[in-house]
């Protein structure tokens, strides 16, 4: 069973594009040496300018619960003085997934 964990930051008035780049950085490099890491999708909110969801994905329960410790809140507290609220979020239990090969950021 796959396990999604949907992380919701509102960042200060202006700060997103920055610290988006700088927390996808801290999220690929914390969660690819993590067992049972599945991977990582970084979305910015076309509608909302200061909001940015990451979503990671993991293997089982334990790696999920695990990551929690080494992955998200290392994550949270690098860029937590430029929250605007706290981070929210949301678990899932993955029902099906399908992704393609995608543009890497550096090619927007």
């Amino acid at each position: 069973m796959v396990v999604a964990r949907l992380s919701t930051w509102s960042f200060k008035e202006g700060k997103r594009d920055e610290l988006f780049h700088q927390l996808d950085s801290t999220f690929g490099k914390l969660a690819r040496g993590a067992k049972g890491f599945r991977g990582v999708i970084s979305l910015l909110d076309k509608e909302e300018p200061n909001i940015g969801i990451v979503i990671t994905l993991w293997t089982d329960e334990e790696s999920y619960n695990a990551s929690e410790f080494s992955v998200l809140t290392p994550a949270i507290q690098q860029i937590m003085k430029n929250l605007k609220t706290p981070v929210t979020v949301k678990n899932y239990r993955v029902f099906t997934a399908e992704v393609a090969q995608l543009i890497p950021p550096s090619e927007y």
